[in-house]
């Protein structure tokens, strides 16, 4: 027997669960698709112009990071927020991450911050600051130890074209980041 055909949502960016089953699409809404059983689990609008989401390691929480970089943690099989970390201030920026187990949160704004929160309550574990610098992207290994961040200068005064990036790569070690510059 065929499988039954699912009907895609419109979407700009997609996340999946480490175990492949779960699949989040962000558009206007964020909709969560079991992939093996090939339907919609939930469908929600969190917060206002959604950009970038992860699964937690274990497909648990979602974690969703809006365009002026409010991030809030979601029930995927529900779609309710379970978090909410009012950090609507910070600003655009990269994604955000689980930590491998998943306890703590990993993003960067594009005003230099690579801030580490705790899942539980939002507290801010670390944070630094790259002054004259935008942090474009954070990324990991299949385990969630190693990040590569990506640097990207801002346009100084008086100069037509930014100074070149350049990527850094941290161990993640507890509580925080550790090597690489981080403390």
């Amino acid at each position: 027997m065929k499988a039954p055909r699912l009907k895609w949502p419109s979407s700009y960016s997609l996340a999946r669960s480490d175990d492949a089953r779960f699949l989040a699409c962000l558009g206007r809404n964020v909709v969560v698709i079991d992939m093996h059983e090939r339907v919609r689990v939930s469908t929600s609008h969190p917060l206002s112009h959604p950009s970038h989401a992860s699964f937690s390691p274990n497909g648990e929480q979602l974690a969703v990071k809006s365009t002026s970089g409010k991030i809030v943690i979601l029930d995927p099989k529900s779609g309710s927020v379970t978090r909410d970390f009012n950090n609507q201030k910070e600003g655009e920026g990269s994604g955000v991450y689980f930590s491998s187990d998943g306890n703590e949160l990993i993003d960067g704004s594009w005003d230099g911050f690579i801030t580490i929160r705790h899942t539980n309550d939002g507290a801010i574990v670390m944070r630094q600051q790259h002054k004259g610098e935008m942090i474009s992207n954070v990324s990991h290994d299949l385990a969630r130890r190693l990040w590569l961040v990506q640097h990207s200068p801002k346009v100084r005064q008086g100069e037509n074209w930014p100074q070149p990036g350049y990527l850094s790569l941290h161990g993640l070690k507890r509580p925080g980041f550790s090597g690489g510059g981080f403390v």
